[in-house]
């Protein structure tokens, strides 16, 4: 099983000078939020766990803090392969080389970091990564499916889609089949976040994991070595894994011809 690195960084009420905005998911929030918690309790802390209104973990103003950073976090010294890279590889591996991208419009971390993996993906593979292929969203279905709209418009559409997260892949898959087409067996479609829906969709969605629960016990674990004054980790790598369910399939001969016109 493909697996790709995480980072769960420990400090001091800052977080580091080259590290991003920590951000998290709708879905990761709620259950980092409460695992935390219940980590907090078992250990019988005082301190609370907060989340401020865009769904991250505050930083507390006194004492140690743990900051979990959902999006990858890319060290020179750190060999990690992005998840998109990824799914973008799982997809080549099936035959695919018209592989386009739905991002998000709104230039975060996250969207930068797997554009790159796709990018380095299909450079690695020898496939010219194409400006008409690459489209924007906002990380949620209505503008996945106008940008995905864009892409059947194409006169030699895609055969494979790598999505921004999973909301993205709803919108994408809801327009293909709008457009008379079918996943997989003329489009692929892959996503991110593992969300509750994906393995629901129809077809189940190909997605990327991310090790949410992990992150909040390791991040716990760390916090209670810095209030007991133990030496902890200031980087602890996390895997998270590529779930292949039924969206993605190997390309067919006829679509295979049409990408190489």
């Amino acid at each position: 099983m493909p697996v790709f690195e995480r980072h769960v960084f420990v400090c001091h009420n800052t977080r580091p000078a080259d590290a991003p905005r920590p951000s998290c998911t709708a879905d990761g929030k709620s259950e980092l939020h409460t695992q935390l918690q219940q980590l907090t309790k078992a250990a019988g802390l005082g301190g609370k766990v907060r989340i401020n209104k865009s769904g991250c973990l505050d930083q507390c103003e006194h004492g140690p803090t743990v900051v979990v950073y959902p999006e990858a976090v890319w060290y020179g010294h750190v060999q990690a392969a992005d998840a998109a890279e990824i799914v973008a590889e799982h997809l080549v591996g099936l035959g695919h080389r018209r592989i386009a991208y739905i991002g998000d419009q709104y230039g975060y971390q996250s969207d930068t970091e797997r554009f790159a993996g796709y990018r380095e993906a299909l450079e690695a593979a020898r496939i010219p990564v194409l400006p008409e292929l690459v489209v924007r969203g906002d990380g949620k279905p209505e503008a996945a499916m106008h940008a995905m709209d864009e892409l059947l418009a194409l006169s030699h559409p895609p055969t494979a889609v790598c999505c921004y997260n999973d909301m993205t892949a709803l919108g994408a898959m809801r327009s293909i089949h709008m457009h008379g087409l079918s996943v997989p067996d003329e489009i692929s479609v892959a996503g991110f976040d593992d969300l509750f829906v994906a393995s629901y969709t129809q077809p189940p969605l190909t997605t990327v994991r991310q090790p949410m629960r992990r992150m909040g016990q390791l991040a716990m674990e760390n916090l209670i070595k810095l209030m007991s004054g133990e030496e902890s980790v200031v980087r602890i790598k996390v895997k998270a894994e590529l779930v292949v369910r039924e969206s993605t399939a190997r390309v067919k001969k006829r679509q295979a011809k049409t990408a190489r016109r």
